[in-house]
């Protein structure tokens, strides 16, 4: 079970990460392009899946 929680808030991390290279490409930089929100949807997936993984877990509890 500990390795479960390790790899959930793995994505957790992963998630902030992608954030923050978001809001940094397109906030500090000021990228114009579609391209630039790619980091947004990778937040919001690995985001979600910690979101699912976590109450995953409690339902097993």
């Amino acid at each position: 079970m500990k390795k479960a929680k390790r790899y959930v808030y793995l994505n957790l991390v992963f998630g902030i990460i992608w954030l923050l290279a978001g809001f940094f490409k397109v906030g500090f930089n000021g990228q114009d392009n579609w391209f630039g929100y790619v980091w947004f949807v990778l937040a919001t997936f690995y985001l979600g899946v910690f979101i699912y993984q976590i109450l995953k877990l409690k339902n097993k509890s």
